[in-house]
């Protein structure tokens, strides 16, 4: 007999094409039973044949058999063309009579010509270098020398010299845990001369010692210099080498914010990970961890004056008020940081010389805390009147509502004192289409149109802000319409790069973060087997290496600097995680630091194999 299972198969026509579900052994099943199943392929108008759509919530639909027997539905006037097998069905489930679940298989989505990959080869391996990414600014080398077994400090070391120390030794053993320590014991001494240079750094090699001319978190990033060097010395001597005396390495990034955003609304990722993720990030000179806490599908911080939104928000699975979405069996997923662990990575970052900026997404991207708060819902706005791109319907707050102001300055409330950063992201993206058309409360406001209302919204979001002495960091959306003041803004500009021009030339600081270059969730080539999502195109490693900023900021002093982000739809595994995000991410941070001229994409290429990935 066989066992319960589901195939999906795409098949070209007209509104996207056909997207046909096919459950296997349903013979077998009692009457009544209803197939769940997960995916973000789904139709915009219901048009299905062959069974009964019951509810679509985001990615989650449920189904009922029209009759006894085989199951095979067909849906047509599809959300999106599917490029890449996990476009299919990422999850499935039973529900059967008795109210009982019963996760079942799914195969990865098949066509009937799928396309090849195109991965380009990659680049034949350069003559010996330094194994440094980002490369520094001025390299002055004498020849090469035999890697040392490590560092270790004079008696007379200054406190921050130790302190940095310190922090390498336990950035290197995070990063590195069955390697040897570099900075305990070893034959070179460093020796410091303090010199105020920002991030910037100065080093020189000599025969059994390194002096470093820095100060703050220059000296850090001077001992991840000396660290990337070594441990790529010692563990490839013939691609990669160490300076011999004499040499000179000068070094200070090339913008200030070098940006690495993550969802973990769609994913929740434990603390040990996010630790992980933060030493990455260092290694590499990142200094920004945008960390996005909320969206339809989560809400992952503890506010304590509403524990509904981690009770109700952070929890997904069948019977639950959100459902399990993106991959999730019946059981869902549940996790939220409590306000404890969000300082503790605040100040864990801050060790790494990174700043935390969070994002609480508003006011789209709400679905979450709307179901855990419905007060927050005007009760004469007409249900199921607008979808989100994402499939949720009314899923934004309600700018006519008093309690949707009094929601976000409690959040603020709580959250502020726990990040200090100066820039507090508020989201601000994809309102969609006729959200709160149908919503008394709204109309209220005398504001002509949804766009106008999301911008006073915004603004008064901002003022808050503003008196607080902080930024308002928004996505591109922000700038929309009469936008939010351009002075106490951050817009990081995401839909296009030739956007990011139009956003500096009329006064907004921006943070190039494009989603054709930059976005780490895209799919690295065509081929049908390549994990990722497609919407935004595809993009090699190459490309993203490539891409240069400031072909498409207008105003270079309005560039406040670059941005990778991770949204982690598909981020199904720890290893789609790795295969997605490295090395782009470490393409990013190069673009971030380095000069143009100091990057070489068969250099990075070749040492992009051995960077540590989570």
């Amino acid at each position: 007999m066989t066992e319960p299972h589901v195939t999906a198969h795409w098949a070209e026509g007209p509104d996207n094409g056909r997207f046909t579900i096919t459950l296997h052994g349903a013979e077998a099943l009692p009457a009544g039973y209803r197939l769940a199943y997960t995916s973000q392929l789904r139709t915009l108008s219901g048009a299905i044949s062959g069974a009964e759509l019951q509810q679509v919530d985001g990615s989650f639909h449920l189904v009922a058999p029209l009759a006894e027997g085989p199951l095979s539905f067909t849906l047509t006037n599809l959300s999106f063309t599917p490029k890449h097998s996990n476009d299919g069905v990422m999850s499935a489930f039973l529900v059967l009579p008795d109210g009982t679940t019963q996760d079942i298989p799914t195969a990865p989505l098949s066509c009937d010509n799928p396309p090849v990959d195109d991965t380009p080869p990659p680049p034949a391996p350069p003559a010996p270098g330094l194994g440094l990414s980002p490369m520094p600014a001025e390299i002055a080398l004498t020849g090469s020398a035999a890697a040392p077994a490590g560092f270790s400090l004079p008696p007379d070391a200054s406190a921050a010299l130790r302190a940095a120390f310190a922090t390498a030794a336990t950035l290197f053993a995070t990063l590195f845990p069955d390697q040897p320590q570099l900075f305990e014991a070893g034959p070179v001494q460093l020796c410091h001369v303090p010199e105020d240079m920002g991030e910037g750094y100065r080093l020189a090699f000599q025969a059994d010692a390194v002096t470093i001319h820095a100060s703050g978190p220059g000296l850090l990033y001077a001992l991840i210099t000396l660290a990337q060097a070594t441990h790529h010395a010692r563990q490839n001597p013939a691609l990669f080498t160490y300076p011999a005396a004499g040499s000179t390495i000068a070094d200070s990034p090339r913008f200030q914010w070098r940006g690495a955003h993550l969802d973990v609304a769609r994913r929740f990722y434990p603390m040990d990970d996010l630790r992980r993720f933060l030493a990455i990030m260092a290694w590499h000179k990142l200094n920004r961890f945008h960390w996005h806490l909320t969206d339809d599908e989560a809400w992952r911080i503890e506010i304590r004056a509403f524990p509904a939104l981690t009770e109700i928000g952070a929890t997904r699975g069948w019977g639950q008020a959100m459902p399990p979405l993106l991959g999730d069996g019946a059981a869902g997923q549940s996790g939220h940081y409590s306000q404890a662990d969000a300082a503790a990575l605040v100040a864990e970052a801050a060790a790494l010389g990174i700043e935390v900026i969070p994002e609480i997404d508003i006011p789209a991207h709400s679905t979450a805390a709307l179901r855990a708060l419905p007060h927050l819902i005007d009760p004469d706005e007409t249900p199921d009147s607008y979808i989100s791109v994402h499939g949720f319907k009314n899923n934004a707050l309600n700018p006519g509502l008093p309690a949707t102001l009094d929601f976000v300055n409690t959040v603020l409330d709580e959250l502020l004192p726990i990040f200090p950063a100066r820039v507090f992201h508020l989201g601000g993206d994809e309102v969609a289409r006729g959200a709160w058309d149908s919503s008394p409360a709204a109309r209220r406001l005398n504001l002509p149109g949804n766009s106008a209302i999301q911008s006073a919204f915004m603004r008064r979001c901002q003022a808050r802000l503003a008196a607080e002495g902080r930024i308002m960091g928004g996505w591109d959306e922000c700038a929309e319409g009469d936008g939010v003041a351009a002075e106490d803004a951050l817009i990081f500009a995401w839909q296009s790069a030739d956007l990011a021009k139009m956003l500096s030339n009329v006064g907004y600081n921006v943070t190039f973060a494009p989603a054709t270059a930059y976005y780490l969730d895209i799919a690295q080539s065509h081929g049908w087997h390549e994990p990722g999502a497609s919407w935004a195109g595809m993009t090699p490693v190459q490309a993203t290496y490539e891409t240069e900023p400031s072909d498409w900021v207008g105003q270079a002093e309005k560039l406040a600097g670059v941005q990778a982000c991770i949204w982690s739809e598909t981020l199904v595994s720890k290893a789609i995680f790795n295969h997605q995000v490295f090395p782009r991410l470490c393409a990013v941070a190069e673009t971030g630091w380095s000069q143009p001229g100091a990057r070489h994409w068969p250099r990075f290429a070749a040492l992009s194999a051995h960077f540590p990935r989570l």
